[in-house]
């Protein structure tokens, strides 16, 4: 063996010649095993948006937008008001066709203000960004674009499509989510114009909307 320092013969840990360490460890470049890998990345801080209040901040989160992709893909269309109406008319060939009733009537009689609707608030135990994706994907599985996103200090007011199905025409479904302490004060309004029932489809959207918000708490 030769010392590296100063080129004399040399042999244990040191050079006699000049004192410099001898077999001094030699750093690898070689890329470890991908399983190694994954348990590097495993323990790697992961991005917490448990308590983050701002919507455009959160549909901007890669893993948010992961899940809501997810959710949006599940999402099943169902025979809309209009449809059902076109059908019928096709079936039994009314004097006046029950769709252009419908498109004219509605909004005179929203106008009018005939409107139906539910309401319901609650508090649950799960952190205010939590509560907020929990909602989104709710919305994505059934179908409920989001048409407007009001942001408050502590939360934020989302404003989505009630879609139109055999119950009811299209309609509104406002959702407030704030934070309240450690939890999430949520409080969802339906509002479906031009009708004065909607048949139970109110209640079966809030019931959906608390029931998974409840199941992820």
């Amino acid at each position: 063996m030769f010392c590296a320092n100063c080129g004399q013969q040399a042999s244990g840990n040191f050079c006699s010649h000049c004192g410099t360490r001898l077999n001094q460890p030699v750093l690898s470049l070689v890329k470890p095993p991908e399983d190694e890998v994954a348990d590097i990345l495993d323990v790697l801080p992961v991005e917490d948006w448990s308590h983050e209040v701002d919507y455009e901040k959160l549909v901007k989160i890669p893993e948010v937008k992961d899940m809501l992709a997810l959710c949006a893909s599940q999402a099943r269309k169902g025979m809309t008001g209009e449809q059902f109406l076109e059908i019928y008319d096709k079936l039994f060939k009314p004097p006046i066709s029950t769709k252009k009733m419908a498109e004219i009537g509605t909004p005179i009689y929203a106008q009018l203000g005939w409107e139906t609707g539910k309401s319901r608030q609650g508090r649950v135990a799960l952190p205010t960004g939590t509560v907020i994706v929990s909602v989104l994907c709710v919305l994505a599985r059934n179908g409920q674009a989001i048409k407007q996103v009001h942001q408050l200090s502590d939360g934020c007011i989302l404003h989505a499509v009630l879609p139109s199905n055999l119950f009811s025409l299209e309609g509104e479904l406002m959702i407030s989510l704030r934070r309240h302490g450690p939890a999430t004060l949520v409080e969802a309004t339906t509002r479906i114009p031009g009708q004065f029932y909607d048949w139970g489809k109110s209640e079966r959207c809030l019931n959906g909307l608390f029931g998974e918000i409840g199941a992820a708490a």
